[in-house]
């Protein structure tokens, strides 16, 4: 059985092995207040990745961590059935080691990590990877067993921005407009991500067009007018730019149909940071898309009003 916080000093050369294990908590920061989730609330299906250092406990991270030993690399965390999640193995966290964390997820995501940088991410595309939702944890350092024999409390973060797409006609019936296609115009959809000494993207390669929206049957307007477009959401590198929306849709007016018709928005400033949800109103007439300004908040208000 652990020895708890309780135990003194002296005791520690002697004392049981803490078995590591964590609670990931995702955190979230709503429009009043900051707050941080329970575990629950980190999807139980989603495995992460930890990487763990070890110094003699009586050594802090911030002035002996170039002498860290690897405790944990790479290694996969599942959920148990008690809300904590849990390595493959058994791993003994002796009481003479502090700790210092960090993790990420999903855990086939590619990942390096070195004291200058943090946590690396290189060489992401999200748009080959659009639903790819990337969390990474705060470093925590100077873990003690006694401390954290319940397990350790792993804050994660999102890195990436999210964007959904509502849309509404100003035509009536019988007219009506059939959205066959939405293009965001020139983003930037390549990068790689560091988490020290502050989270960023270094994007890269050139800008391009993105697909969020295709189908052949399309979204009838105004049947489906100012809903939330199926498979339109999106995951992309939070950055800064110019871009245009682009829809291709048929248009009934006037008793005739004009099939394939594209629509382009005028210009607009792209300003998507990580771990917030963009909603674009698009507004189709029969010869113009007009686009409002995006509604934003972060994903956990997005997840309760869906």
């Amino acid at each position: 059985m652990p020895l708890t916080s309780c135990l003194l000093s002296h005791d520690y050369e002697s004392a049981q092995p803490v078995e590591l294990r964590c609670r990931p908590i995702l955190e979230q920061t709503t429009r009043t207040t900051t707050t941080a989730t329970n575990s629950k609330l980190f999807p139980q299906e989603l495995d992460f990745g930890l990487r763990a250092y070890a110094l003699p406990r009586d050594r802090k991270w911030s002035e002996f961590s170039p002498a860290a030993t690897t405790f944990l690399h790479n290694t996969r965390f599942a959920a148990g059935p008690d809300d904590l999640w849990y390595p493959p193995t058994s791993t003994p966290w002796d009481y003479n080691s502090a700790l210092a964390l960090v993790a990420y997820a999903p855990f086939s995501l590619v990942t390096s990590y070195d004291l200058r940088n943090g946590l690396v991410v290189d060489n992401f595309d999200s748009e080959a990877n659009p639903n790819t939702d990337i969390l990474y944890s705060d470093l925590l350092t100077d873990l003690l067993p006694e401390r954290n024999d319940l397990g350790v409390d792993l804050p994660f973060h999102h890195a990436l921005a999210k964007v959904d797409v509502k849309a509404r006609t100003v035509l009536v019936d019988p007219q009506y407009v059939r959205v066959k296609q939405i293009v965001f115009e020139q983003l930037r959809t390549q990068g790689s991500f560091v988490s020290l000494p502050n989270p960023t993207w270094y994007t890269f390669a050139e800008a391009t067009d993105v697909v969020v929206y295709d189908s052949a049957e399309g979204w009838l307007l105004p049947e489906r007018n100012d809903l939330y477009i199926d498979e339109s959401s999106h995951l992309f590198i939070p950055q800064t730019g110019l871009s245009r929306i682009r829809i291709v849709a048929d248009i009934m007016r006037g008793g005739l149909i004009d099939s394939d018709f594209t629509l382009t928005s005028d210009p607009f400033t792209v300003a998507w940071q990580a771990g917030k949800y963009y909603t674009y109103s698009l507004e189709i007439s029969a010869d113009a898309v007009k686009i409002y300004q995006p509604n934003t908040s972060d994903f956990a208000e997005e997840e309760e009003q869906e």
